[in-house]
Parts: C-alpha cells; structure tokens; sequence
C-alpha cells in the first residue's frame, strides 16, 4: 500500500493539527521556540539524573538492605554490636541502640516523652527519633547539638516532670575511670557514687509520672584493684530504688560482648581463676 493512500485515525489528525499548529507559532516568535528547547534540554538533564540517582539508591539497598527492629521475646537480649544507626560510634561507654529499642517497645508509645540524663553517645536520641518519641537528653559534656547541657547531681530540669520513662547508664563507678570528663561519677570514691545514686533514685521519683518507668542498666563487678572484693552495684542501687517508692517489675540480663576484653584480660582470668564481668542487668521500676 502506498503511503497516500493510508487513512489516519481521528486520533492521528487531530494530533496532527496540534503539531502543526504548535510548529506555526514557534515559526512566528522564534525568541520561545528558543526558550522552549532550552527547557526541555534542562528537564531531559534533571529525568537523567534522577534515573541515575534511582539507579544509585538501588545499589545500595541490594548492598545493605535496610535494618528493620525484631523485639526480643525472652529477658536475655545479647547484642554483639551496636546498630550503626545509634549513637556515635567510637564514644567510651556507648550501648547498643537495640537495647533502648526493646525499652520504648515494651514500656512506651509513639508521642511519649523519655528522658536520658546521661545521654553520652547520643543513642537515646536516635532510637526516639527512629521509633516517635518525644526526648529530652542531657549530658554534663554534651558532645551532640540535641544533647542539653546538664549535670543531673543537681537534679532534674523543670521540663522533663511528667515523663513517661526515665533511661539511666550511668558510668559502673570506676570502671571508665579516665574515660569521661573529670566531673563524672567515674571519678569520685565509692561512697560518693552510691551517694549519687540515692539521690537519683529520689529525684527520678519526682520526675517520672505515676505509671511510668525508670530503667537502670547496671553492672557488678570484682574490683581487686580498689576496694579488693566483689561490687554488686544492681543490688545496692534496687534497694535505693524502691525505697525512693518504685516497685521492681522485670530484670534483664544484657551481657557485654566479650569482644571488649583484651588478651591480656584473658590471660589474667586464666592465671588468677576468676571469671571475666560480662553480665549486666537492666532493671525496670515502675512507679505506682
């Protein structure tokens, strides 16, 4: 069939006409056939550098699929890293996120308001963000723009008073000695440090409302250098605890990594017979 003797379609004419009538008025005013090619090269540019972006994002999500969060079902939660997503990496004494996540997931909901004195590393701050909480944390040496300068021995702000939950790590007395600023609690005797923790057993009462929880996660530890014996620290503070009123309703075990201990450590539980501290406890108060 030759080609005049093919028959457009209604559709075919009518874009036809469009065309032809589009090709007339840029014939006529040159300046925006100018204007109109130059914008289509521009938006041709940006499609092809979202398609590369796309193409990018793609990559990655293959290479490392996002983390989603499993809540632990049973009262041991061993992690033997921290999730990247949490805190700043490489500040002593950081946690793994996992642990507060499990923490908000069991004893919150979306729009609560946590609290975290001690905030360090910033892991608080980024598990709210991720889970919708509301937060107010705080830091004697805040090294984060959301952290608020603060140092809890003088009690809590004004502002965290109504709170759902109270997040507490403190530094395990001696055993970051030399690792936070001078001020910390890491570098006063034993005697002050259960002095401090009495004192925030009393004020976390005052601030957290009725029904909500405090948490504390707390270490025992032989301590052969100092005092010479064993320090159950979670014991003396739940006594502090429930005698500021709070009534204990689950205890945790949160074990360390045994990645944090050196060779050297190894050996020396070996030559000595004694046992390396890994266990921790995470203990939940309620205030009823």
């Amino acid at each position: 069939m030759e080609r005049d003797e093919i028959t457009e379609t209604p559709i075919a004419t009518e874009e036809t006409r469009r065309l032809t009538k589009i090709t007339e008025v840029l014939n006529r005013e040159p300046e925006k056939a100018r204007l109109v090619k130059d914008e289509l090269v521009s938006i041709e540019k940006r499609l092809k550098k979202a398609e590369d972006v796309q193409i990018s994002l793609e990559g990655v999500k293959a290479e490392a699929p996002e983390l989603e969060f499993n809540p632990r079902i049973s009262n041991v939660w061993n992690f033997s890293e921290c999730d990247k997503r949490f805190g700043r990496e490489g500040y002593p004494g950081r946690i793994p996120g996992q642990i507060i996540q499990n923490l908000l997931y069991y004893y919150t909901k979306e729009g609560d308001l946590i609290i975290d004195p001690m905030a360090g590393s910033g892991t608080t701050n980024d598990v709210c963000r991720f889970m919708n909480r509301r937060y107010l944390c705080y830091d004697i040496a805040p090294i984060r723009d959301d952290t608020i300068q603060h140092d809890i021995r003088k009690g809590f702000p004004e502002e965290a008073k109504g709170c759902d939950l109270v997040f507490l790590d403190p530094p395990y007395w001696r055993l970051q000695k030399g690792s936070y600023v001078e001020e910390s609690t890491s570098e006063v005797t034993l005697e002050e440090w259960l002095d401090f923790m009495a004192k925030l057993a009393k004020d976390c009462y005052e601030v957290v409302r009725q029904g909500g929880y405090v948490t504390l996660l707390i270490q025992a530890f032989l301590d052969e250098k100092v005092t010479g014996r064993f320090l159950d620290l979670p014991f003396k503070c739940l006594r502090f605890f429930e005698e500021a009123g709070f009534k204990e309703v689950q205890r945790v075990s949160v074990p360390i990594t045994s990645q944090v201990k050196s060779p050297r450590d190894v050996e020396y539980a070996k030559e000595k017979k004694i046992m390396l501290d890994l266990n921790r406890d995470l203990i939940i108060f309620k205030r009823e």
